[in-house]
């Protein structure tokens, strides 16, 4: 039986049934253990409970080892215990975080494929925008894997151009905990919407468009605030906001909706943790709008059956974005362009009401792509691959 070590960048809290599934239904071919600090770092991203630092995968562990992440100016560029990994005879295959500013995984990688081990990356890729100097050193650094996991398909297609083999280069994508939120959606949809419908008494409005995430500059969120108000204007539909979530930039934005004459459309709900609630806000929601790039927020959204508009400009999204696909999941508009925008949100009403897209459309993306069972089945694939390498 193989024993693989993964060492992603940090254990977020949203990644454990990942993590869970790939230690369990790998059980019968290979042993998993994670590498990662126990510790939060400054992203004050949150992190599983302790106790699941264990061996016990019936109590919830995920064979979890503490390592530890040190930084420069907010960058890891070390972690330890990885040179004794890449020495350490137990593992047959090492999946290191590719992330070419980690020093420590340049030198652990190259021990370790010096040592025999088959070694993986699993990372972001290329992004499509990297200056000719750091493209030279992540086309330098992603040559050491074997294999490569990546985020989403734009970043295979870019290294695939780029001379790297196909072959090598599997597509995992990402994946919330499906199954925790498809029990918050049935909740929400027992107790009734109440709280959403109220909310669009409040603002005399028949349709709502959502934004989740914080409120900062780089969301661009004044480009939803315009296009309501270029759409109410025009008469054909009485469109309002609900933006959830918080951030020093929410004083402007509420002036910035004082100057447009829209502030009655517009509800600051705040930031919102509560699983069943953010289902219901997204249920009687009609579009979740994202001007600037969008993550896990599609996923969230496409979940609970709410189709989202974004932008198409790859080189400056996230690949959660993909998941957004054209009279299916939503609509996307070129990026910065408020006249694309305004298109955009009237196609996808337009989707809707015709019944092209449905709360079932946007589920099944979810369903077919983005859950812990398709990444571990892509993660056992990629495992596969590797022999004969």
């Amino acid at each position: 039986m193989k024993v693989v070590a993964l060492i992603p960048d940090r254990f977020a809290h949203y990644r454990y049934p990942v993590f869970k599934k790939l230690t369990s239904l790998g059980a019968e071919k290979y042993k998993l253990h994670i590498y990662a600090d126990i510790e939060k770092d400054k992203s004050g991203i949150d992190l599983p409970p302790l106790h699941y630092v264990g061996d016990d995968l019936d109590q919830g562990g995920v064979c979890w080892r503490p390592v530890k992440s040190m930084f420069f100016r907010g960058v890891c560029f070390w972690q330890t215990r990885l040179l004794g990994l890449a020495a350490d005879d137990n593992y047959d295959v090492v999946v290191y975080w590719g992330d070419a500013y980690r020093v420590s995984t340049w030198i652990s990688a190259a021990l370790a494929r010096a040592r025999g081990k088959k070694v993986v990356f699993w990372s972001h890729g290329i992004y499509g925008k990297e200056s000719k100097l750091k493209l030279f050193v992540r086309k330098t650094f992603y040559r050491i894997p074997h294999a490569m996991l990546l985020y989403g398909g734009y970043s295979k297609k870019l290294l695939v151009d780029e001379g790297f083999s196909e072959s090598s280069l599997y597509v995992i994508n990402n994946s919330l905990d499906v199954e925790c939120q498809v029990e918050s959606y049935k909740r929400a949809l027992d107790k009734g919407s109440s709280l959403s419908e109220d909310i669009k008494e409040d603002l005399n409005v028949d349709r709502l468009v959502i934004f989740v995430g914080r409120l900062t500059a780089s969301k661009k969120i004044e480009m939803i605030l315009d296009c309501v108000k270029s759409i109410n204007s025009s008469g054909t539909v009485r469109l309002g906001v609900l933006l959830v979530g918080g951030g020093d930039y929410k004083s402007k934005l509420e002036s910035y909706s004082l100057s447009l004459n829209i502030s009655d459309k517009v509800n600051f709900y705040g930031p919102c943790y509560d699983h069943d609630t953010l289902a219901s806000l997204y249920i009687k929601s009609d579009i979740c709008v994202s001007p600037g790039n969008v993550g896990l927020t599609a996923m969230q959204s496409l979940i609970f059956g709410t189709p989202v508009v974004t932008h198409d400009d790859m080189t400056n999204q996230m690949p959660e974005s993909e998941s957004v696909r054209e009279g299916v999941s939503g609509a996307l508009f070129l990026r910065d362009s408020l006249e694309s925008l305004i298109s955009a949100v009237n196609r996808c009403l337009q989707y809707i009401d015709s019944g092209i897209i449905t709360g079932e459309t946007c589920r099944e993306v979810i369903y077919s792509e983005y859950t812990p069972e398709y990444q571990a089945k892509i993660f056992h694939e990629m495992l596969d691959g590797l022999e004969g390498k």
